[in-house]
């Protein structure tokens, strides 16, 4: 068995192969060239690239949802913020004022840019964030008087 037929003899390396290992009568070979050849870099078309031209946004990526919860993509740098502050008042209020300021900011820059996620953490930030805020008020307001 010659590598021309392939393993089973009937395909070749780049095709079917006929009785003498020569394709068939009709067949052509497919186009887009080789992708393994060295414009494969550049996406397979010589001068050719992979990235868009400059000033062009990138291709849009399909992101796994269930990746999405687990890591932050796509969601406001604000509402994470105010989630993990909001979560830190319970255990001490002075950082409730910044879960409450940081949701604010989360909700409008993602009005902003519908694409960005985070609607829940950024209410969580702020909902956590006034709990924090009014314990602090509570705290310092019988630290004063008492």
């Amino acid at each position: 068995m010659s590598y021309a037929n392939g393993p089973t003899g009937q395909n070749g390396p780049t095709g079917p192969a006929g009785p003498n290992g020569s394709p068939p009568p009709g067949w052509t070979p497919p186009t887009g060239g080789n992708p393994f050849s060295e414009h494969a870099a550049g996406g397979g078309q010589p001068g050719g690239s992979r990235f868009p031209p400059p000033g062009y946004p990138p291709p849009p990526t399909a992101v796994d949802p269930a990746l999405r919860i687990v890591v932050p993509i796509g969601v406001s740098p604000w509402a994470i913020a105010s989630g993990y502050l909001g979560l830190l008042s319970f255990l001490c209020g002075v950082t409730g004022p910044f879960a409450l300021l940081t949701g604010i900011l989360a909700l409008r820059q993602i009005k902003k840019d519908p694409q960005l996620g985070g609607h829940v953490r950024a209410w969580v930030g702020i909902v956590l964030g006034t709990l924090g805020t009014l314990g602090l008020i509570g705290f310092l307001a019988a630290l004063l008087l008492g």
